[in-house]
């Protein structure tokens, strides 16, 4: 089953990036050494390994000028250029603005209902595949200050999803 295909069968609710704050750290691209809410700019091509609770959710390229952020855990992330000044204001440290999302809780009753391998695997929007375990989070993006649903669509740990979201 494919993403598109999976998201027509969960219930999504909408919520918005809490007002948090990052501060930018000097890391030399060694980014096990970020420190929770910080962030720097990729300096060489490298590849990034990104694990939640002990399990791996994607390995994903970062190129050079790249952003990589950590959250509130050990959520060590990269994003492109134009996406993070798309989801935070810099001005000083980074702020999260508050553009629309929503979230859907994939279950263990979704998996098995639903057929699918745990983990699920899916190519995410940065072109790296991405493991979701039961009771992860589907993050779905909307285009810019609208209602249009982009077909993108992120995994986020359920911790993570609770200190950085908020319902509305």
């Amino acid at each position: 089953m494919n993403i598109l295909d999976l998201v027509k069968e969960l219930e999504f609710k909408n919520v918005v990036k809490k007002p948090i704050k990052y501060k930018y750290m000097y890391v030399d691209n060694n980014f096990s050494k970020l420190k929770k809410y910080t962030f720097t700019i990729c300096t060489k091509l490298t590849t990034l390994t990104v694990e939640i609770n002990g399990k791996n959710e994607t390995t994903q390229t970062v190129s050079i000028g790249d952003f990589v952020i950590r959250g509130p855990n050990k959520d060590i992330y990269s994003t492109t250029a134009d996406r993070f000044f798309t989801s935070y204001d810099l001005t000083g440290d980074a702020k999260v603005k508050q553009v629309k999302k929503s979230v859907a809780t994939i279950t263990k009753k979704d998996f098995k209902n639903l057929g699918l391998p745990t983990p699920y695997i899916y190519k995410g929007p940065f072109g790296a595949d991405i493991n979701v375990y039961p009771g992860d989070g589907i993050i779905r993006d909307y285009a810019p200050n609208t209602d249009t649903i982009k077909n993108e669509y992120f995994r986020i740990d359920p911790k993570v999803l609770k200190i950085t979201y908020k319902y509305t």
